[in-house]
């Protein structure tokens, strides 16, 4: 009966340690991006690329850039394993000659669901596949 008590204790403890490092983890990574503003510098679906496509992760959980003709807003939420999801999208509807590739960008920006940062370039990704790359401004 002690051994299985002591047993129980242990693992309690060690399950509870990886709770708190995940935690930490996670606030790490949302810190990372918190106010950083990213320029585009590869959108897989466009041949043609530009670079004054941005995001800007501000303080709290929202997000604003600049989609190609409009400016953008939307809420972000990031959580464990490098998830993270852009919801509200919202955009000034100024008149634009060209709104295909602004579309295009909202679109994938939408669907994106896991990210990474590496060599200070933001990779959006859905799954395996990279849609949006960004560098550091």
């Amino acid at each position: 009966m002690k051994k299985n008590t002591f047993l129980l204790i242990i693992l309690l403890a060690l399950s509870s340690c990886s709770v708190q490092k995940t935690a930490t983890t996670d606030s790490n990574e949302k810190a990372l991006l918190q106010n950083s503003e990213w320029i585009l510098i590869n959108n897989d679906s466009e041949e043609d690329n530009r670079e004054d496509l941005s995001i800007e992760f501000k303080n709290s959980n929202e997000i604003g850039g600049f989609a190609g003709c409009n400016l953008y807003s939307a809420i972000y939420t990031i959580s464990e394993g490098k998830h993270i999801l852009f919801d509200k999208i919202l955009s000034t509807k100024k008149y634009c000659p060209d709104i295909k590739k602004e579309k295009s960008f909202i679109s994938l920006l939408s669907s994106v669901n896991s990210y990474k940062v590496e060599n200070d370039k933001l990779i959006l990704k859905k799954g395996n596949l990279e849609l949006l790359t960004f560098k550091r401004k």
